[in-house]
């Protein structure tokens, strides 16, 4: 039981890892104008990935948060399911939120370079 677990839990992760990745390259794609407006008026790459990973990171925050509230209640229905850990171990708790943040920031880092190495996305349409 606990492997079946652990499959899906890693198919839970790379699924939110394709996920955060695709909605920063919708929403950056999205953006191409004022990241090129941005560009033009002197913004470095920097100041680029900042902008683009900078809004993943509060999307982050907001799901952890979410998460967190839920935690407690998903816990109880999952009490007979755990081995080896306790209903709320704040270790294994922070150990996961902190995961799910450094995938979130470094899938979203991608499109944001690109961004900034590219100026823009895709051409200005009127």
């Amino acid at each position: 039981m606990a492997w079946i677990i652990g499959a899906f839990a890693a198919l839970a992760l790379l699924l939110s890892a394709v996920g955060v990745y695709g909605v920063m390259s919708f929403v950056t794609a999205a953006r191409s104008r004022e990241i090129g407006i941005r560009i033009a008026l002197g913004a470095r790459r920097s100041d680029i990935v900042a902008l683009v990973v900078g809004h993943a990171l509060k999307l982050t925050i907001i799901g952890c948060a979410i998460g967190a509230i839920g935690t407690p209640a998903a816990l109880q229905l999952m009490r007979d399911w755990l081995f080896g850990v306790g209903a709320f171990d704040p270790w294994t708790l922070s150990a996961v939120a902190l995961g799910l943040a450094v995938i979130s920031m470094t899938a979203a880092a991608v499109p944001a370079i690109r961004a900034a190495r590219r100026g823009q996305l895709l051409p200005l349409r009127e």
